[in-house]
């Protein structure tokens, strides 16, 4: 009988128990902030940066042409081959040139000679006139054989002048042969080192409006440049721009460095976004003065610094994006947040819900304040609202120039569910929680990260 009554009072026991745990304990309200994800404001460095891509070219590259069409006979230089101003590249065939030159010699001579034959008619047709002249004068022949004698000579004077002007024609028309023979034998304009050749012994090449490209020389390539491609929205920085670096993937562990020439006033426009391009000038020499390792072509992966700072006070940029939902709060004259249990009943709401009434808040506050951000710091288990002046953004963190904020302050960045949450346990943002916690809960604290992508170290 005792073992009975033992096991009854065992068993209410443990139903009271379960009873205290199960509903008791779990009717109990959670903390007002535990679905709430905290930063820990900071201080380190910062710095804004414009990250492109671009390739590495010559300051000044030439392209090198024939002027002339025929086959390539030699060829003296190759690729990375050293040239100065004026050597000989390449000669092309010149039979035909040559010949040109022999038959137009020729054309020229046949006309010298023709003004020569044309000058003695000349003065054979004046002695004619002059004794014709003095017969007519004494009525020995009659005026027409006069006035045909006149204009025999007058004629013969102007076919002189002709023969005269296809003298020099044919001379041009040899210099220009003479020309042509000269381009046959192709010089480099400039000096500097051969970075292509097109062609081949034996090539033939034609000569037209588009000339064939057979070399290009790159005048100095211990000064290059990089194109990079810059986007309208980053324009305006770049012009501001401090200094800036780039790598390369073929020497991937080392930084060099650039600095901005230009910034190209045309625009290309691809899918409705709007490029600039922007030149960058490169220093290709070793510490010695020798050449550096850069060579034209490659992808240079550009960082232009825009501005940086140090020691700064650092806030992750998503708490400059947190809006929270459902608080039920009252933002006071001095910035501090009762909860709406605590308000006056005869405070006026205007017919503001939670969500409207923050909003109303945070508006108010913007507008009142210099600062463009409004950021929600922990204060007990409550939110506060408070007012910043933002400087540098590097995408991660803001820089706060001004505002009552200090490093280790808890600014919330977001919320995160629990089962807790979503079974109705109560949330400073009321109603239930529909974002998914990424790692589980810290008690009343909420989830903490530091705002340390900007700094050098805590």
């Amino acid at each position: 009988m005792k073992i009975w009554f033992f096991f009854i009072v065992l068993l209410a026991g443990a139903a009271g128990g379960g009873y205290w745990y199960f509903y008791i304990r779990t009717s109990q309200p959670a903390s007002p902030l535990a679905n709430v994800r905290f930063a820990e404001v900071g201080r380190g460095p910062i710095s804004v940066i414009v990250n492109a891509t671009g390739q590495l070219q010559p300051v000044t590259q030439v392209d090198v042409s024939t002027q002339v069409s025929g086959t390539l006979d030699k060829i003296n230089i190759d690729f990375n081959s050293q040239v100065k101003e004026g050597d000989i590249l390449a000669v092309l065939n010149t039979d035909n040139l040559l010949a040109h030159v022999a038959q137009n010699r020729a054309n020229l001579k046949r006309s010298q000679a023709s003004v020569e034959r044309l000058k003695v008619e000349y003065a054979n047709a004046g002695r004619q006139a002059k004794r014709l002249t003095d017969l007519y004068e004494k009525q020995v022949i009659s005026k027409v054989d006069y006035e045909n004698a006149e204009m025999n000579r007058d004629s013969l004077a102007v076919q002189v002048k002709v023969s005269e002007a296809e003298v020099e024609q044919a001379q041009t028309t040899l210099r220009q042969s003479e020309i042509d023979l000269e381009h046959a034998t192709i010089h480099s304009p400039i000096s500097g080192v051969v970075i292509n050749r097109a062609v081949e012994v034996g090539q033939t090449v034609a000569a037209s409006f588009n000339s064939p490209l057979l070399f290009q020389i790159a005048k100095d390539l211990t000064q290059m440049q990089i194109r990079a491609s810059i986007d309208e929205a980053d324009i305006g920085r770049i012009q501001r721009s401090k200094r800036a670096g780039f790598t390369v993937d073929a020497f991937g562990g080392r930084l060099f460095d650039a600095k901005l020439d230009q910034v190209r006033l045309n625009p290309t426009v691809t899918s409705n976004v709007v490029i600039y391009t922007c030149m960058f000038l490169v220093d290709n020499r070793e510490p010695d003065g020798s050449l550096g390792p850069l060579v034209p072509g490659l992808t240079a992966n550009l960082s232009v610094l825009i501005d940086a700072r140090d020691d700064a006070i650092l806030v992750p940029s998503a708490a400059i994006r947190f809006q929270p939902k459902g608080i039920v709060a009252s933002a006071l004259a001095n910035g501090g947040v009762v909860p709406a249990a605590n308000m006056p009943s005869s405070a006026p709401d205007h017919g503001l819900n939670g969500d409207a009434l923050v909003s109303a808040t945070m508006s108010k506050m913007k507008s009142a304040a210099t600062g463009p951000a409004v950021l929600w710091i922990k204060d007990g288990e409550m939110l506060r609202p408070i007012t910043i002046q933002t400087g540098l953004n590097d995408g991660n963190n803001y820089e706060v120039l001004g505002g009552l904020l200090k490093p280790g302050d808890l600014v919330a960045v977001g919320l995160a569910t629990s089962d807790a949450a979503s079974n109705g346990s109560f949330s400073p943002f009321g109603g239930g929680m529909n974002a998914q916690r990424p790692g589980g809960g810290m008690g009343s604290g909420g989830n903490r990260t530091t705002a340390g992508a900007a700094r050098g170290g805590r």
